[in-house]
């Protein structure tokens, strides 16, 4: 894991190379105080008069060195953040090109809690123990070292000691991490719970259950912090010890340098340098102590950051990707089948041919497999038998973003971004001019409501387009799919949402968009696709059957059940 995470630091190499640079410098510098201040105690001792070359050289290195901390510091806080963005960036790539098997599993709070929360717990790895462990170890040593150089039993006696308190940190820090990696689970919860509070606040007055959501958070949060105690305690309690076995040095180098002292064997400023370097050395040590503890709770976060990254839930890109040189948008299903679980067909069998230019629509009842096919036609989804083309090259064999930008879809459920109603429609070409929003707004039906906002197309459409209605939000959505100037035009159920007044006006503007484009057509309201070039009916994931509205009246009994069914009625008919 932590191989992995020097990893990232590669593209800031020299950064980081200048950083261990100044480490040196720093390093140099605190080694060297503690020799010149007992060598201005010697000296004074010695001479009864104050050596002021000693306290100049003593004041140079503590002023130079925390000049240099101080400018260490900032750049070692500019290196960490760029590796940290291009962390978080690589992160939001991957769950983009993930499929939506993916993001059908993992709840959307899981991947907020990844992105946010454990990526700065991986920061202490960049920000200090990619530094401070060369330090330490440097430290330890150099300081051991010097004092070996004073006394070797003082010197052995240290470089055992913080070697003896080194192994039993590490030691406690290995079922640390396998606490922090449990508490990580913990967190996912209490994310995914206010992530689902935050967007399904509606619901959750419409029915008085905010209480009821305030006490689920409460005991999802109580436990966070219950397991976050345990983590601590279950370092706080040992790590004493460790700093104990180290202290005992200082009493025995007390005794043990005092005597040589008193003997004359060693003079008082070298037994005050051995002391100082000591307390330079448990200063070290008790950043050993958090620094342990900061890894092994980054890397519990590296481990969880990592699983999204290698995630092998991501649709397989062409190894020769092919681009058809004719592009006329024609759709082929040969033998297509899909299953979101196994031995549980969604979509079954499924051949079919849309002429270029075709305008088709797919009706069935509820859980024929209508999303699912339309899913499969911009490759959400690779089909597990058959195969589907789209102007003779098989989806899986299209570069995947030419292939989406071939393809114009509307979605059933409609998302809309916190952006300006300008740059909703224009999501998908920011190139396009105020003219070219403005033309698809037209065709869509949604120039006029826009033109009547506040600030027209500059206004602000709230998160998920709520301060729109439904109909408006699925005319915006129209309107940006219309803008991408796509070859296919898919509409999952696109007139749903809207009233009858509204729905003939769509119908006039999306034939007039339609034209030229092949349109593939999913509507739960016959009404909206009695002119379709051809009507597909499914039923459990199978084509029943193909043919114009008259003819399947004629003769298929499933699309006379369906259409004698909404001649009785369908409240959608009354939505505003």
């Amino acid at each position: 894991m932590a191989r992995r995470l020097l990893g990232l630091a590669a593209p800031e190499a020299r950064g980081v190379a200048w950083l261990y640079v100044l480490l040196f410098v720093l390093l140099a510098a605190d080694l060297a105080v503690p020799r010149v201040l007992g060598g201005v105690i010697d000296a004074l001792a010695a001479t009864k008069a104050l050596p002021w070359a000693g306290v100049a050289l003593f004041l140079g290195l503590s002023t130079g060195s925390n000049l240099l901390k101080a400018i260490e510091g900032v750049y070692r806080t500019r290196v960490s953040s760029a590796i940290l963005a291009r962390l978080r960036t690589r992160l939001l790539e991957r769950v983009q090109a993930l499929s939506f098997r993916y993001h059908d599993r993992v709840r959307a709070g899981e991947v907020i809690a990844r992105a946010t929360r454990d990526v700065e717990r991986v920061s202490p790895f960049f920000g200090e123990f990619l530094f401070a462990s060369v330090d330490l170890v440097l430290h330890l040593g150099g300081a051991a070292l010097m004092i070996f150089l004073i006394d070797a039993w003082l010197g052995a006696g240290a470089l055992l000691a913080s070697t003896f308190y080194l192994y039993l940190v590490w030691r406690y820090a290995v079922p640390l991490r396998r606490k922090w990696e449990e508490i990580g689970e913990v967190y996912d919860g209490v994310t995914t719970l206010v992530q689902q509070s935050v967007a399904g606040v509606r619901v959750v007055k419409t029915f008085g259950a905010a209480d009821r959501e305030v006490g689920r958070f409460e005991g999802r949060a109580d436990d966070y912090r219950d397991r976050c105690i345990e983590g601590e305690l279950l370092w706080t309690k040992r790590s004493p010890a460790a700093q104990f076995c180290f202290w005992m040095v200082v009493p025995l180098t007390l005794a043990w340098g005092g005597l040589q002292v008193v003997e004359k064997r060693m003079p008082v400023g070298e037994l005050a340098a051995a002391i100082l370097y000591l307390a330079g050395m448990n200063n070290r040590l008790r950043i050993v102590t958090r620094l342990v503890g900061d890894l092994e709770t980054g890397l519990a976060s590296a481990g969880r950051v990592f699983e999204v990254l290698d995630s092998a839930e991501a649709l397989p890109l062409p190894a020769s990707p092919r681009v058809p040189e004719a592009h006329d948008g024609r759709i082929d299903l040969a033998g297509a089948c899909f299953e979101y679980v196994d031995d549980q067909p969604a979509l079954h069998k499924v051949d079919l041919a849309i002429e270029p230019g075709e305008t088709v629509a797919i009706v069935g009842p509820t859980g024929s497999g209508k999303s699912t096919l339309m899913a499969l036609l911009p490759r959400f989804y690779d089909v597990t038998e058959g195969a589907i083309r789209l102007d003779g090259v098989d989806l899986r064999e299209w570069p995947l973003v030419e292939l989406r930008r071939r393809i114009g879809l509307v979605f059933q459920e409609t998302f809309l971004f916190s952006a300006t109603a300008a740059e909703n429609i224009a999501f998908g070409r920011h190139d396009a001019t105020r003219e070219d929003v403005e033309r698809a707004a037209r065709i869509a039906q949604a120039h006029d409501f826009i033109q009547a906002l506040p600030q027209g197309y500059e206004t602000m459409i709230g998160e998920r387009g709520v301060n729109l209605s439904g109909g408006q939000r699925q005319r915006v959505a129209i309107a940006r799919a219309i803008l991408s100037d796509p070859e296919v035009l898919l509409l999952d159920d696109a007139l749903s949402s809207v009233d009858s007044h509204t729905e003939m006006a769509l119908q006039k503007a999306i034939a007039g968009a339609a034209e030229g484009r092949t349109t593939v057509i999913i509507a739960q309201r016959l009404s909206t696709v009695l002119h379709a070039d051809r009507i597909v009916v499914l039923d459990e994931g199978k084509v029943v059957d193909v043919g114009t509205h008259a003819e399947l009246l004629g003769r298929c009994s499933l699309y006379l059940e369906l259409f004698k069914g909404q001649l009785m009625g369908d409240p959608r008919e009354s939505q505003p």
